[in-house]
Formats: C-alpha cells, structure tokens, sequence
C-alpha cells in the first residue's frame, strides 16, 4: 500500500475524529510495545485504516489505554489497546508493509534500500512473529515486489501492473476470518473482494498521481504511451475505477460490521475522492495542451529540472504544513505549469483551430481562447481591432469589447 488511506479529517465529526486518532495513536504504541521503541515512527495510514477495520468486524473490540506521546513526553494521548487483536494485527501488517516498500526500492537497485532491508531484517522478523501469533498464513505475500518488476518490465496495461497488488491485498484482507474472534468464513469471499478492489484503486491513484512525474524523468508508469500520457490510456483507468467503485460498495455492505463500519467507509470514500481529482488532473495532462507542456518539459536542459524540482519540493511541503495534504497535488502542478509557461510561453503555440487555420494579423483572435494569434493581447470581440495590453488604443468601432474597454 502506498500511504493513501487517509481519511478527510475535516469532514469526520469530533467523536469520528477521536476515535480515529485513538487507533493512529495506538498503533505507534503498538510499534513500541512490540517492535522496539526505536521503531515507533514506522508507522501509516494504510495500517491505521486495517486495524480500524480489523477491529470493527472482531468479536472483543479493543478497550481503551494511554500512553506518553514520543513527539510531546509530557502529553499522555488516549488509545486503544495494543495488545487488542486488531492493533497487533496492525502492528504486524505495518511491518510488512515497510518491508515491501523497501523491497520495491532494493529490486529497482537502490543500494540505500538493500541496506535499509538489511537493518529492519530483526524488526520485521518480529512483526511476522505477531501475525504468526495470532495463526495468520501470510507466506504468499513473500517475493511480491519481484512479482512486481516482472509486471512492470513486461510493460502491460494498467490493470495487469495492478494485479499483484491487488492479490497481495485479497490475500491479507482474506486472512481476517482466521484472527480470534474475527467474522465467520462466509465474510471471506467478501474481504477478498474488499482487498483486491482497494488493492487496483490504490494502484490507480498511485499511477494517476505520478502521471506527469514519471513522463518527465522516465519512469515505467502503465499510463504513458512513448513516454508521454495519452487519453485512451486516461479512459481506461477511468472505467477501471469506475468498476472497482462498484466492487468496493458491494463488499463493504456485506461484510458483517459490529463497530467502525463509518470510519471504514468514509476512508474508503475518501480514497475514491482522491482518485477522481488525480483522474481529473492526469485528463489534463493528456490532453493536446498538456501533452505539449509536458513534450517541451523533457526537452528542457538539466539546470531547469532541479531548478523546477526545487521550488516544486518546496511548494509540496508548505501546501501540506498550511492545507490540506490533498490539495498538495494541484499545488505543484500548477507551479509546474507556470515555469513552462515561463520558459515557452504558450502564446507561441495556440491550441485554437482558428490559429490553425491561418490569423491575418493583430485583429484576429481565437475564438476558443480570445487570445489574439500573436500574442499582442485580447481582441475585441465583434469590432475586429485588436486591443492593447491594457486594451487603451481601440479606434472607437468597439461594439463589445473586453472588459477593460469602455
């Protein structure tokens, strides 16, 4: 998992939200307890929303506790107990995860990450040892990212890369009806279905997200055709999602819910949300303008990309420290869009039809963008004389011209 299920705190309600931040906070006591204290930061959203739903389906709930917070010591927070069904559940789960996501690093060839498995070898070997506690097979989970590689250097389409994710899910979500107190073996088939649909949707919003990153510095990405993302390829992962919205309904409503069942659903809506802004983004970007932009950007010289890459880090962190981590995305796209359109104006290449087709002069203007051809300032819209910048030098013919002309 990569991260993404992360509720819209905003739009819980203040008992929504101390219920969740009792899980959050849990699970990196949880860590602590039986991991290593040293180990406590490693900790996601994607293992907060498996011990949220974990404990929402399990017989025994887990009961409330406290601990000292390692960021502020003087401030104890209210959890849930990390020695609950659901939070060692979690705990396990979120070691396996990090490992994975090491693991995808280390098979690509970075040597960071190859020593980065080597340190957590004991801490996941512990996390594995609370998931074999409580008499969970998670053994086909074992080689996922090089089942990953193979699928990405065979270059297939977007639900093909998806799919060992999407298995890899099915089968923990799966491994629920065999925890203590958890559902009966009808609740499986269901789990499954939850798990692989969460599994192509999170892939989805990965790739979508990553759209114009990976065109720029050429990374594999399911999305792209020659390097560059084109609209077939948008379609297809739009019906993708569009399917596993459906599947994901389906199984949430089937499943057998004894608490949690809000949180649940409202971290999974807020996953799809998140899907339809990044497909409405990658819409753009694969659009003719977009595909230009994006063209023009790989052919920039080196100094432009760190330059760019710079303020963009720069614009990702401040728009998560002042807003919204959702609205982190469009944030940097669009200051990416400005340093293109800095660096080509895009007064040099009209995406207007009529501009195709031949302007005259000065006077003549597109029709889809207003902008006068080359690139003088807006034309008047019936008179035909074309305006200024400050459109102050119309000859008196105006009928109806832009605002700025009386």
């Amino acid at each position: 998992m990569f991260g993404l299920m992360r509720p819209d705190m905003d739009a819980l309600s203040p008992v929504q939200r101390g219920r969740h931040r009792r899980y959050y906070c849990g699970l990196c006591q949880g860590v602590g307890e039986h991991v290593g204290q040293a180990w406590r930061g490693v900790h996601s959203h994607d293992a907060v929303f498996l011990a949220t739903l974990v404990d929402g389906l399990v017989t025994e709930g887990a009961g409330p506790d406290r601990c000292r917070c390692p960021m502020l010591p003087v401030v104890h927070r209210q959890t849930h107990d990390p020695a609950s069904v659901a939070l060692r559940f979690a705990v396990g789960a979120q070691m396996l995860l990090a490992d994975q996501w090491v693991a995808d690093k280390a098979v690509e060839g970075s040597r960071a990450a190859r020593f980065a498995r080597d340190v957590l070898g004991a801490p996941i070997g512990r996390g594995r040892a609370l998931l074999d506690g409580l008499g969970l097979d998670t053994a086909g989970l074992s080689g996922f990212e090089h089942r990953q590689l193979a699928v990405e250097h065979g270059g297939g389409s977007l639900a093909q890369a998806a799919e060992p994710t999407a298995q890899a899910l099915a089968l923990l979500f799966g491994e629920i009806v065999r925890l203590p107190g958890g559902p009966d073996a009808a609740a499986e088939p269901h789990l499954r279905t939850l798990g692989h649909a969460l599994g192509r949707v999170i892939y989805a919003v990965d790739a979508l997200e990553d759209l114009g990153d990976d065109a720029r510095d050429g990374s594999f990405n399911p999305l792209l055709d020659d390097g560059l993302p084109t609209p077939r390829s948008v379609a297809a992962a739009a019906d993708l999602l569009s399917d596993d919205r459906a599947r994901l309904e389906a199984s949430l409503g089937a499943l057998p819910w004894l608490r949690n069942r809000d949180l649940v659903e409202h971290t999974v809506g807020a996953l799809l949300a998140r899907a339809d802004r990044a497909l409405a983004l990658a819409r753009e970007q694969a659009a003719p303008t977009g595909r230009d932009r994006l063209a023009r950007w790989i052919a920039q010289p080196a100094w432009v990309h760190a330059a760019a890459a710079m303020l963009t880090a720069w614009t990702a962190i401040a728009t998560l420290f002042t807003t919204q981590a959702k609205a982190a995305p469009v944030a940097v796209e669009a200051v990416r869009r400005s340093v293109m359109d800095w660096i080509a104006p895009q007064a040099q290449k009209c995406p207007c039809d009529d501009c195709a087709k031949g302007c005259q002069g000065c006077g003549d203007a597109c029709k889809g963008c207003g902008d006068a051809c080359n690139g003088c300032g807006d034309s008047c819209k019936n008179c035909g004389d074309g305006c200024g910048t400050c459109c102050n030098d119309c000859n008196g013919m105006i009928d109806d011209c832009n605002s700025c002309c009386g």
